[in-house]
C-alpha cells in the first residue's frame, strides 16, 4: 500500500536522518501493483535492518 511506504519513508527520515523515494509501480486504472522505497546505498542495509527488526517488535506486541 502507498501510504505504508510513505509512512516507513518519513519514519527513516525523522528518527535516522536517511532520505528515501518511494517509486510506485501501481497501474493508475486498476490500482494493482506495488510501491518500493529507495534509500541511498550508503544506509540500504541498515535501513533494510531497521524496518525487518521494528516489524518483528511490532508484530510480537500486535
Amino acid at each position: 500500500m502507498p501510504w505504508r511506504v510513505e509512512l516507513v519513508k518519513g519514519w527513516l527520515l525523522d528518527e535516522y536522518a536517511i532520505d528515501g523515494v518511494v517509486l510506485s509501480k501501481q497501474d493508475s486504472s486498476y490500482l494493482w501493483g506495488h510501491c518500493e522505497l529507495h534509500v541511498p546505498v550508503k544506509d540500504a542495509a541498515f535501513a533494510e535492518f531497521i524496518i525487518k527488526h521494528e516489524e518483528k517488535n511490532t508484530d510480537a506486541t500486535e
